[in-house]
């Protein structure tokens, strides 16, 4: 009884032995189509790789973490690490993700860190083996599947504008990670579904990360990446309070009995798409007359993984890593980030606004116009000049990080198309305008019953 309340929390069935059957579905899955995934990244084969001449000559490259990256790869020299087969300097910490705004009655996200001696071990590797699959399309079954290496605007325009033109194949799949959608071409239709794989990263068995190996072998790169994720795992508390024995913070070391894929591994996104991939393979073999959620979901499971499969019936509802597809003025398919996410953002910071010698109220209105313009720099309707005319966005000041993929070209849209994914009325796109003119001043979250439905369908909040 216990394991069953255990998978609903899960959102999985209540079925004895479930993880059991899923682990063999994923040891025959992957025994069976083996041979054609090595077959298809044969071209990708990059026999001999040096992992310490690659970390640095791209150590320096331009990044966040670029001091940090160049006095890591001092330390491999000076450390003896070079010579070695993990570069691992510490145990690997697990972190919770405390300011985190997530849906209710969602459990709290951790992340992993191996450190930056160990990120620098595989980044460049695996860079290179994300390459070689966003050049080249999957096919199986007279469908293909695209993984979006170059998330541009471009890339993901043409992507959509693929998928939701004529094909010429029955089924065309789009990946990054674990993120993906695809749409079906059957009988002159088109049905559109998106995929999301229940604890992702953590449902990664064995036979997962054996094939993985095998699909890019060079130097034996990816099996001592995966030999991370078998690392010992520290947690350590946040209280002040000490251990009584040691008088050190409190700490808990676990030691995985097999690999485990963490959010700090550098063969996330890899293994990721590995898994959609023999998903897509799965996905392609459901007939046309038994096309529908429970097939696809039964397909999932005959891969070794549970996922939730939502269909919906216009590609306004589809989402990729927080984008929409829209038709531009031109008839042409575009992505857009979604609406739902700027209203969520707006009106809320966690650093301080920015000028500090303006009043209050100029520095949160320049504070939003940051962040409009971040989001929407390259898409033009109604709504958003509106919301560009009242909060301009100053050039003296700094930009806020976006969210947006510039493109050299202005988007053109609608107010219908850019609401349309929450059945917005003319009424009350109308509504919204007088709300956000009445609340001007508050330079806060938008109150009103459209933002409020955004928001919710986008977040559960």
């Amino acid at each position: 009884m216990r394991e069953d309340k255990f998978m609903i929390e899960r959102g999985l069935p209540p079925r004895a032995n479930y993880e059991e059957i899923l682990l063999q579905n994923m040891k025959d899955f992957t025994n069976m189509h083996e041979r054609k995934i090595i077959e298809y990244s044969a071209a990708a084969r990059i026999e001999w790789f040096n992992m310490v001449e690659e970390a640095d000559a791209h150590a320096p490259d331009t990044h966040p973490k670029r001091v940090m990256r160049v006095a890591a790869m001092k330390d491999v020299y000076e450390m003896g690490l070079a010579h070695k087969d993990l570069w691992q300097v510490k145990p690997f910490r697990i972190k919770q993700k405390l300011d985190e705004i997530a849906k209710a009655g969602k459990y709290g996200r951790t992340i992993g860190d191996f450190g930056v001696h160990a990120s620098l071990q595989g980044a460049f590797y695996t860079g290179h083996c994300k390459h070689f699959l966003d050049k080249n399309y999957f096919y199986h079954a007279g469908s293909r599947c695209k993984f979006i290496g170059a998330c541009t605007a471009e890339a993901l325009d043409s992507m959509f504008h693929d998928m939701f033109t004529k094909s010429d194949y029955r089924m065309d799949h789009a990946i990054f990670s674990d993120d993906s959608l695809f749409v079906v071409h059957v009988d002159g239709k088109k049905r559109f579904f998106d995929v999301d794989i229940a604890s992702c990263d953590v449902s990664h068995r064995a036979p997962m990360f054996s094939l993985l190996a095998k699909m890019f072998p060079a130097d034996d790169v990816i099996n001592k990446l995966i030999r991370q994720c078998t690392s010992k795992i520290k947690i350590q508390s946040v209280s002040p309070e000490k251990c009584n024995i040691t008088g050190k913070t409190k700490e808990v070391i676990l030691e995985p009995v097999e690999a485990i894929l963490s959010s700090g591994s550098t063969i996330t996104t890899l293994i990721n798409t590995l898994a959609v991939k023999l998903m897509f393979i799965a996905f392609s073999m459901v007939p046309d007359d038994e096309i529908s959620v429970e097939a696809y979901q039964r397909a999932s499971e005959s891969v070794g993984y549970h996922c939730t499969i939502n269909e919906v019936h216009r590609p306004c509802d589809l989402r990729f890593l927080r984008r929409q597809p829209v038709l531009d003025q031109d008839g042409r398919w575009r992505a857009m980030l979604v609406p739902g996410t700027m209203f969520r953002t707006l009106g809320i910071t966690k650093t301080d606004l920015p000028n500090k010698k303006l009043s209050i109220l100029e520095r949160g209105q320049i504070f939003q116009g940051q962040l409009i313009q971040g989001f929407y720099s390259d898409i033009s309707c109604p709504f958003l000049d509106f919301l560009k005319k009242i909060y301009p966005f100053k050039e003296s000041t700094p930009l806020v990080e976006s969210k947006a993929l510039t493109r050299s070209q202005l988007v053109v849209i609608t107010d219908e198309a850019f609401f349309e994914t929450y059945d917005a009325t003319a009424l009350e796109i109308s509504s919204l305008y007088a709300s956000i003119l009445d609340n001007y001043e508050c330079i806060g979250i938008i109150n009103n019953p459209l933002a409020t439905r955004a928001i919710f369908k986008e977040y559960g909040i």
